[in-house]
């Protein structure tokens, strides 16, 4: 069986984390071979410092054309090693500085020798990476390629017809910086809808007891992490779709791609007043942006009034459709440009 010309590997995301799914599903559409592969870690130090290894063993038995590196530990440690083997690409999620005030593992202690580390990271991907991709201009720099984490919409089910339940929606990791007590209270506010939350959560004790304290059982489901297909297939059918992330430096310009797939299934959103999400939700005027009492205020209109809500879900999805950039083309584009680098390097 011939090997795939393009080796997804990840060692931190699940294989149906969206970002992933996305290359997966637009290198397919461009026809070119892909396969996406994990290497899981009983614990974050083995992840860190013996998974690379491991990933680096199942490069060298792959005849992979390109490899696209995700994590941070890999493009750190593997580029140097295999850029004269393969051609590399590092695939840049986050701002990793920042990502130290979203991380309840990082303690206070361990922050600066986790800022030198990222210091070293991306001097270590920059030189022995033949392509650096990122999902915005917030964690880009010079040379880096941007791919966004928009969908494309035909990876996603269209908005149903039928009138939309009265349930709220989550798809994400779910954590307190996340929003999830937020979402809690929301729900508790508003007595006549429930709420669906679809991903991995960090402390699945603060959840259950959280939902026991404010007397939510039998109101709030959580799905665990589902397929992506399945996560939207959940989440078309709710009132609206939630994003109130916390205003870390983290999130504070973040666009998450949460805003375009609830758009993309026809949902509204109701988001907490952060610049990134607000400025394009605003533009969009797709959903509501505000503090608890505001979004408990326009949730109680949608649930006597749905068609409102399915209004500005549709306004969402037409700015979604209407703002389509060329993302789809754009990580074929990047491995084609990483493999012509390596043969120009190797030659």
């Amino acid at each position: 069986m011939h090997e795939p010309d393009v080796l997804i590997i990840t060692t931190g995301h699940d294989l149906q984390d969206g970002r992933l799914v996305r290359h997966q599903y637009s290198l397919l559409r461009a026809g070119v071979r892909v396969q996406l592969h994990k290497v899981q870690s009983r614990s974050r130090f083995l992840r860190f410092f013996l998974s690379p290894l491991i990933v680096y063993r199942f490069i060298k038995k792959s005849s992979a054309d390109c490899v696209i590196l995700p994590d941070p530990e890999l493009q750190l440690f593997l580029p140097p090693v295999i850029y004269k083997k393969v051609a590399v690409i590092s695939d840049v999620h986050e701002d990793y500085e920042k990502v130290l005030f979203d991380r309840s593992w990082i303690s206070r202690g361990m922050v600066p020798f986790v800022k030198v580390i990222t210091k070293i990271l991306r001097k270590v991907r920059e030189r022995w990476s033949h392509v650096v991709v990122a999902v915005d201009n917030s964690v880009a720099f010079d040379d880096y390629l941007i791919i966004s984490n928009r969908p494309n919409h035909v990876d996603l089910p269209s908005p149903p017809e039928a009138p939309p339940l009265k349930r709220l929606v989550y798809v994400g990791d779910i954590r307190e910086s996340r929003g999830l007590s937020a979402m809690l209270r929301l729900v508790q506010a508003s007595p006549d809808v429930d709420l669906d939350l679809v991903g991995p959560c960090a402390n699945e004790e603060s959840l259950y007891q959280q939902i026991e304290e404010l007397d939510l059982a039998g109101r709030v489901q959580w799905h665990g992490r589902c397929s992506y297909k399945q996560s939207w297939e959940i989440a078309k059918h709710c009132l609206a779709g939630l994003s109130l992330l916390s205003p870390t430096p983290s999130f504070q310009e973040a666009i998450p791609t949460k805003i375009w797939e609830y758009w993309a299934v026809g949902l509204p959103i109701l988001a907490t007043d952060i610049s990134g999400q607000s400025r394009v939700i605003h533009e969009a005027k797709g959903g509501v942006v505000g503090g608890h009492d505001e979004l408990a205020k326009v949730l109680d209109i949608w649930v006597h009034n749905p068609k409102e809500a399915q209004r500005i879900g549709s306004q969402g999805r037409e700015y979604f459709l209407q703002t389509r950039t060329g993302d789809e083309k754009e990580i074929s584009d990047a491995v084609e440009d990483a493999i012509f680098a390596y043969k120009v390097q190797i030659q």
